[in-house]
């Protein structure tokens, strides 16, 4: 998986306002993903795995 550039996740407007230090943290932590149209990735409610 390829984690996403800072410049990426700074375009999300939930993040647009961390610090360059703050958003260096997501991107470590953050890996970017695919998937098809209409797969349920997560339901409202459901405990995390991570």
């Amino acid at each position: 998986m390829i984690a996403p550039s800072r410049d990426d996740l700074r375009a999300i407007p939930l993040l647009a306002r961390l610090s360059a230090t703050e958003l260096k943290l997501v991107a470590r932590a953050a890996e970017e993903r695919d998937y098809q149209n209409r797969v349920v990735i997560f339901r409202e409610g459901t405990p995390c795995a991570g």
